[in-house]
C-alpha cells in the first residue's frame, strides 16, 4: 500500500493574505523605481523591425541570452504606451509566484507538516518574502531595475519552478509548458547548464531505478542551454572582453564573504530569527516512540521493528492506515 495522498491545499490558509501583501509592496516599489543605467539604452523609439535586427546582432556578436534582450527591448522601447505599468505588475506577479513556490519548497523539504492556521500561514509566507528580500545583496539591482530583473529574477524564479516540479514528481507537462520551459532555459546561462545537468542526473536515476524518466522535459530543457550556449555572440565577447585575473577574483570572493559580516545585516537576520522561532512549541516526546505501555517498556527499536514487520507483511495490523501510524500502534 503506498503512502498517504498529500491533501495539503495549494495555497495555505493565510498565504493568500500573505502574498496579497506582499504584492502591494512590491508593485509600489516597481511603480517608483525609475529607469536606471542600462534601461535607458534600450528606449529607442519603437520598430519591431529594428528590434528584432538588434536581437539577432546580439546573439551573434555579444550575448545569447536572445529572449532577454527581446523580451527588455519590448517592454523598454514601448514605455510611452503603458508598457511600464505592465511590467511593474508582471514583475510584482513573478517575485510573489517565486515567495510561492519557495514556501511550497520549505515545506515539502520539512516532510509537509500539518497545515497551519490561518496567522502562522501569514507570517511564514510574510516571513520567506523577508528572507528572499533582505538576505541577497544589492536585492534591487535583481528585483525592481527592469533589465536587472529580466534577466536574473525572471530566470530565477523560472527555474525554481522547474526544479520544485522535478523535485515533486510532477514533470509531465503539456506542449505550452515545454515550450515555457525552452524559453526559460534560455534566460541565464550558469542556472540553465546547472538545471540541465540536475535533470540528467533524475533522468538517469529514474531509469536505473525503473520509474518513469522525464525525457520530455530534459529535452525541452537541455535544447534552451544549448541554444544560449552555443551561441556565436559568446565567444565574441568572450574573446573581447579583457580577461579577468585569478587575483581579481579571489578579491571579489573574499569581498564577497566578508560583507556577510557587515553590521548592516543585524536588524534584518535578528528579525528574521525571531520569525523562524516564533510560534514553535515544546512537544512531549511521544511515550510510544519510547517503547511504553501499561507500565513496562520494551527496548527502544521496537517500534521501528514492528513498522517494518508492517511493511512486509503488506497488511496493517491494528488498524494502520499509513506508514507514520504504524509508529502509533507499535506498543
Amino acid at each position: 500500500m503506498g503512502s498517504p495522498a498529500d491533501t495539503t491545499p495549494r495555497l495555505l490558509p493565510g498565504e493568500r493574505a500573505g502574498l496579497a501583501l506582499c504584492s502591494a509592496f512590491l508593485l509600489w516599489a516597481n511603480w517608483v523605481t525609475p529607469l536606471w543605467a542600462d534601461d535607458y539604452c534600450r528606449t529607442m523609439p519603437p520598430h519591431l523591425a529594428t528590434i528584432l535586427r538588434t536581437v539577432w546582432g546580439n546573439y551573434n556578436f555579444w550575448t545569447g541570452r536572445w529572449f532577454t534582450t527581446l523580451v527588455t527591448f519590448l517592454f523598454l522601447d514601448l514605455h510611452q504606451y503603458g508598457s511600464l505599468a505592465v511590467f511593474a505588475v508582471l514583475n510584482a506577479g513573478i517575485f510573489v509566484f517565486l515567495v510561492h513556490v519557495t514556501v511550497g519548497m520549505c515545506r515539502s523539504a520539512a516532510g509537509n507538516p500539518p497545515v497551519p492556521s490561518a496567522i502562522l500561514g501569514l507570517a511564514q509566507t510574510v516571513l520567506v518574502f523577508l528572507m528572499l528580500w533582505w538576505l541577497p545583496r544589492t536585492i534591487g539591482e535583481v528585483a525592481l531595475w527592469k533589465t536587472g530583473a529580466i534577466g536574473y529574477l525572471w530566470p530565477v524564479a523560472g527555474e525554481i519552478w522547474v526544479l520544485a516540479r522535478i523535485l515533486s514528481r510532477r514533470t509531465h507537462m503539456n506542449a505550452v509548458q515545454y515550450g515555457v520551459v525552452f524559453l526559460i532555459a534560455t534566460f541565464l546561462e550558469p542556472l540553465s547548464l546547472l538545471l540541465t545537468l540536475f535533470l540528467t542526473g533524475t533522468c538517469i536515476r529514474a531509469f536505473r531505478q525503473g520509474r518513469a524518466a522525464p525525457w520530455a522535459l530534459l529535452c525541452s530543457h537541455a535544447a534552451g542551454t544549448l541554444v544560449l550556449g552555443m551561441a556565436p555572440g559568446n565567444y565574441v565577447r568572450m574573446r573581447t572582453m579583457p580577461p579577468s585575473p585569478l587575483t581579481d577574483r579571489l578579491d571579489g570572493l573574499l569581498g564577497n564573504l566578508g560583507s556577510l559580516f557587515d553590521p548592516f545585516w543585524f536588524p534584518f537576520v535578528l528579525l528574521v530569527g525571531l520569525g523562524l522561532f516564533m510560534g514553535r512549541k515544546r512537544l512531549r516526546f511521544p511515550d510510544c516512540l519510547r517503547g511504553e505501555r501499561a507500565g513496562y517498556s520494551r527496548p527502544w527499536p521496537w517500534p521501528i521493528w514492528h513498522c517494518c514487520s508492517c511493511f512486509r507483511a503488506q497488511h496493517w495490523r491494528h488498524g494502520c492506515p499509513s506508514r507514520p501510524a504504524c509508529f502509533w500502534h507499535a506498543t
